[in-house]
């Protein structure tokens, strides 16, 4: 076993994620390398893995940045790899490693080392030495004898997430997890994730970051129901921004308590894809917030700026695609009084003005403000 590293599986599953031991980068072998069953009809292409540390096995995934050197064979069956980066993730009530970084140590050692066996087994079987497992923090089995967890944890009552995926008939583990991971502390001691390192395989993060804008409440009402929500920017050290959005419970809790240029932890919330037809941040990613979010304002240090702007001069305007977002700084030289027109697709009234900008570059440009920024103008 002395080229395997002697007890990495129950390691990965303890420490959860490799920033709590940077310095930690087991070698492990790949007993299988299999693609994902995609039964959700999505073009995503994804592998799971099976790692062994020679005693032990666990079932993974890789990072979907990796799947040109699966499909290139940099990494197959038997492969010794050393992992670099990592997260571990609970799917089901099995913890899943993410591998979110490694390099190859021997592509084709020939055969598999040891006998391992399978680390969820043995932890479920009351065995010596068995690894805490994390729990979900919304729904999940909770009824499960917490004696043998960290002494300094304290369980947390399970809590009902309503926009967490209900459909129990998913028999594949290792489609997207549905809800946040249970915190071992508030989130203001809680390791702090750079917004620039978020990713879709991470359940349990906590963020700490600025609000740069906040958005008006808006309400929908279709053939599913009525409800509301609204957006904020955030923005943290690592100089990347990324928008968060609260729908209907959360609305009513956290809208009237967020305030712009105010710095805050946030964790317990879902990320997705940014629709960038909509989203001018510089994350790939949007947050989803419902009311059973943790956030708490946090004393301001001064680490995090209060806006980033890339300004384009005004008389450069005319060569920038249509559609696309700028940032332009100038003198209002005229300002029209608030007027009102009628949506033709709510058929409601919205107020707008006029005001016409101009910068050193000689040029201006008219622009259009709407709602209560063009009552306050």
């Amino acid at each position: 076993m002395s080229s395997l590293t002697n007890n990495a599986i129950a390691t990965l599953i303890k420490n959860q994620t490799h920033g709590n031991d940077t310095s930690y980068c087991p070698v492990l072998q790949v007993l299988k390398v299999l693609p994902v069953n995609n039964s959700q009809g999505t073009s995503a292409e994804r592998y799971r893995v099976i790692l062994s540390d020679g005693v032990h096995l666990a079932q993974g995934m890789f990072a979907t940045q990796h799947n040109h050197r699966i499909r290139e064979k940099e990494v197959t069956d038997l492969s010794l790899i050393r992992i670099s980066d990592y997260m571990t993730n609970v799917v089901q009530d099995k913890s899943l490693v993410i591998v979110l970084g490694f390099e190859i140590v021997n592509p084709h050692p020939g055969h598999k080392i040891g006998s391992p066996v399978d680390i969820g087994k043995v932890n479920s079987g009351g065995g010596g030495g068995a690894v805490p497992q994390a729990k979900p923090m919304y729904g999940g089995n909770n009824n499960n004898n917490n004696n043998n967890n960290n002494n300094n944890v304290k369980a947390e009552k399970s809590y009902s997430n309503p926009y967490a995926n209900t459909n129990t008939n998913n028999s594949n583990p290792y489609a997207q997890s549905s809800a946040p991971i249970i915190r071992t502390n508030n989130a203001s001691s809680s390791p702090i994730t750079p917004i620039a390192n978020l990713n879709m395989y991470q359940n349990r993060w906590t963020i700490k970051a600025r609000i740069t804008s906040k958005g008006d409440i808006r309400h929908w009402s279709n053939a599913k129901g009525d409800g509301s929500l609204f957006s904020i920017d955030l923005l943290d050290s690592s100089q990347t921004d990324i928008r968060a959005t609260f729908f209907k419970e959360a609305v009513d809790k956290f809208h009237p308590i967020l305030q712009v240029d105010r710095v805050y932890t946030c964790s317990g919330g879902r990320l997705k894809a940014a629709n960038v037809q909509y989203n001018t941040c510089k994350s790939a990613f949007e947050i989803t917030f419902d009311q059973n979010a943790e956030i708490r304002e946090e004393q301001d240090t001064g680490e995090i700026s209060q806006q980033n702007y890339e300004f384009c001069p005004i008389v450069d305007l005319e060569s920038i695609d249509p559609g696309k977002y700028v940032d332009v700084i100038g003198v209002v030289k005229a300002m029209s009084e608030p007027s009102t027109i009628v949506s033709k697709k709510t058929g409601k009234e919205i107020i707008k003005a006029e005001m016409v900008l101009v910068d050193d570059s000689g040029a201006e440009v008219n622009c259009t403000v709407w709602g209560d920024r063009a009552t306050g103008a």
